[in-house]
């Protein structure tokens, strides 16, 4: 398998992994993240982690040197208990869940440097925990009710999704695609290069339902509420005036969108100043996300027209899954009978290189049409 199609990064790795265990196919897998920079070309640290969660997960094995673009996996069998994995301390993964008696989090540097840990390349202190209930979540929802994923680290982290995301948005959207019932609960908060944020998915196992049977059909409209959760890194000296801010900022959007938007607010205690901010725009399990990164904090970066340009497509696009949720659906919809459909904004990069995996590793046929909505998805 060539995972350079489309965009070729790790998410190759968390879309081959779990279809080669859930059809029993072993890989070859080449040209492994070829086309990063050579510092970090082929298997790095985060991603030798979670191969080797899916392999103590699943019995399976896998042949690969770190930075080099080829792996082989011999697939074992479908999860049936829980899996730990620690990416506060590598070198202890699986091990109890214990971090938080290792390292003192609480007096943690300020300074990004002094947190990272890269002795012998382990790699960063509190990468995101968000890849990880990702990348297993096809596992997890193969596997019996007993099985549940347990992971240490970042729980908010800049350049991957917030583990929020995948809790209010991902998990809704495959328990109503699958009929399952799994939720993801975060026990503590912790971010990139400080890392003791502690997160699990577990099924909860009363309101199962037949995985054949026809979806109920979405309505065509979003609920009229909009949340919008504002997660402050830093800026300690500026935390008054971004509330004042973000307040501010929440009844414009109210205002002009005639819809309630309710303000939610994060701390996170990185040494960066930044402020992220994420709208959950609807109730249904396919609420959508739209972020934004403010560079600095306290510097009047909250301005309303900038927020209606990226949330008035978003609306406009009502009952449409975003792209990052139907890259994560894809691998479930082509491992369930029968056949599965959603539209999506429009094919990313990183849709298509999920898509080129699917096709060869399951056999499933996969179309698009394009409509006025976007590009319906359809697996048969």
């Amino acid at each position: 398998m060539d995972c350079s199609i489309g965009e070729g990064g790790g998410g190759a790795l968390r879309a081959a992994l779990p279809l080669a265990v859930l059809t029993g196919r072993p890989l070859h897998l080449v040209k492994v993240r070829a086309g990063r920079p050579d510092r970090s070309r082929g298997v790095g640290w985060t991603h030798k982690s979670y191969i080797d969660a899916v392999c103590r997960w699943t019995s399976s094995t896998a042949g690969y040197e770190m930075g080099r673009t080829e792996l082989t996996f011999h697939p074992g069998g479908i999860p049936a208990g829980d899996v730990q994995v620690d990416l506060d301390d590598p070198d202890g993964t699986f091990g109890a869940n214990s971090v938080s008696g290792r390292r003192n989090y609480a007096e943690a540097s300020d300074r990004f440097a002094e947190n990272i840990d890269n002795v012998g390349g382990r790699g960063l202190m509190g990468n995101a925990v968000s890849v990880f209930f990702v990348g297993l979540l096809p596992l997890l929802y193969a596997a019996p009710a007993s099985a549940s994923i347990e992971v240490s680290g970042g729980t908010e982290t800049l350049g991957a999704p917030f583990v929020d995301a995948v809790r209010d948005i991902l998990y809704p959207a495959a328990n109503e695609l699958t009929g399952r019932d799994v939720h993801l609960s975060v026990e503590r908060r912790g971010c990139i290069g400080r890392g003791g944020g502690f997160a699990m998915a577990a099924h909860r196992t009363d309101r199962l339902r037949d995985p054949t049977q026809r979806l109920p059909a979405r309505e065509a409209s979003v609920s009229r509420d909009i949340s919008a959760r504002f997660y402050v890194f830093g800026a300690r000296r500026w935390r008054d005036s971004i509330a004042e801010e973000a307040l501010r900022l929440t009844a414009q959007l109210s205002s002009r969108l005639s819809r309630r938007v309710s303000p939610e607010f994060e701390m996170v205690p990185y040494p960066v100043n930044r402020v992220q901010a994420m709208f959950l725009i609807g109730t249904g399990g396919y609420s959508r996300d739209v972020s934004f990164c403010f560079e600095e904090a306290g510097r009047g970066v909250f301005d309303v027209e900038t927020v209606l340009d990226r949330l008035r497509p978003e609306l406009e696009l009502s009952g449409c899954t975003s792209r990052f949720i139907a890259e994560q659906l894809l691998p479930l919809m082509c491992t369930r009978p029968g056949t599965s459909r959603i539209t999506t904004e429009r094919l990313t990069p990183h849709l298509r290189t999920v898509v080129g995996l699917a096709r060869s590793i399951t056999g499933r046929k996969i179309d698009f049409t394009p409509s006025d909505r976007g590009i319906a998805i359809v697996v048969s």
